[in-house]
């Protein structure tokens, strides 16, 4: 996979590119569609959705887009292959599975697992339709520790902060509350995280019932996924991320949020290699955790009069606002 950062945002130039994370080791027997979402840079052109064709049409168009075998891109587990004239699908197939042998059809027939991982439909075992996700993984496995890869990370960590709006931010942390609802966590690593610079939209690839999580933070989660950890960009991120978090608050009733099994304890993660173990500030960080326990615990058990809630989260997004989105590094005393 190429991925040159000087074209990261030209819209005219920038290839479209795929990619797939490797097999964890940690996790061995995740959900048989976590290794191979697939991701692209660079427009899509129009066209006629696939899924408003008749049945036997769809299934004629999926069997010359695997009998052309126009990879765009190749996991451990699976490849997927581009559909032409149709680039918001793409199909994905297991390695073990022969398509030669299979006869496709059309199973409309999804489960909670499939629907968070994207997939629209199943062909035939092994091989399933699936939507195609635009943008870049903030962390590029194979090339994460290259200076290339990291000039792409930082120059889309620098995107992130700096001009994804809050609406960006709400969005993701919406669709990992939506996963935990239906008992599926997602894997908070860079590359289970794309960022479209031209939607400026924040995607999770990864999710699965096996992680076993009773615990869990949105904030935290995603806050990994970027892999802010040791960068400028640190603060803003977490910032921008808290002020979402607190706005969803304010507009989603408390019975829809997963309140009870939230942990607002955003250091002690648990794992080594925690971004916020690297964050520049840890009094702030404490300060940010206090503040966010008191909003979540007014949340679920309201005490004050009415408007007071909102009056909470004005509040604790203007404490954001000037402390984290414009966060300045403290003095150091020189003796």
């Amino acid at each position: 996979m190429l991925l040159q950062s000087v074209n990261l945002f030209n819209t005219q130039n920038t290839p479209r590119t795929a990619t797939f994370p490797a097999k964890s080791a940690k996790y061995p027997n995740l959900a048989p569609l976590k290794q191979d979402t697939v991701s692209f840079s660079g427009g899509i052109s129009k066209s006629v959705d696939l899924m408003d064709l008749p049945a036997d049409k769809i299934i004629k168009v999926c069997k010359k887009a695997i009998k052309d075998h126009f990879v765009i891109g190749e996991g451990q587990e699976a490849i997927a292959v581009k559909i032409q004239d149709y680039p918001y699908y793409c199909i994905r197939q297991e390695k073990k599975t022969s398509s030669k042998s299979k006869q496709l059809g059309l199973d409309m027939k999804l489960d909670k697992y499939d629907k968070v991982n994207h997939v629209v439909a199943h062909l035939a075992p092994g091989i399933q339709l699936m939507r195609y996700i635009p943008g870049i993984p903030l962390k590029i496995m194979r090339h994460s520790d290259t200076a290339s890869g990291i000039k792409v990370k930082q120059a889309l960590q620098e995107l992130v902060a700096n001009n994804f709006p809050e609406e960006s931010f709400k969005n993701v942390i919406k669709q990992v509350e939506d996963a935990k609802e239906k008992g599926i966590d997602f894997d908070r690593f860079g590359e289970n995280l794309l960022v479209d610079p031209i939607s400026q939209n924040l995607t999770c690839i990864d999710f699965s019932p096996n992680f076993k999580m009773e615990e869990y933070n949105p904030i935290a989660f995603i806050y990994h996924a970027i892999d802010a950890d040791k960068t400028e960009y640190a603060p803003k991120i977490l910032g921008k991320l808290c002020s979402a978090y607190a706005q969803r608050l304010l507009e989603v009733p408390a019975k829809k949020l997963n309140l009870d099994k939230l942990d607002t304890n955003l250091y002690a993660r648990g794992f080594e290699g925690d971004p916020f173990n690297y964050f520049p500030d840890r009094e702030l960080l404490k300060e940010t955790e206090r503040k966010l326990q008191e909003l979540v615990a007014e949340k679920q058990n309201p005490s004050l009069h009415e408007n007071g809630f909102e009056y909470m989260v004005e509040m604790f997004k203007d404490f954001v606002d000037d402390k984290l989105i414009n966060y300045t590094p403290p003095r150091q005393e020189w003796f």
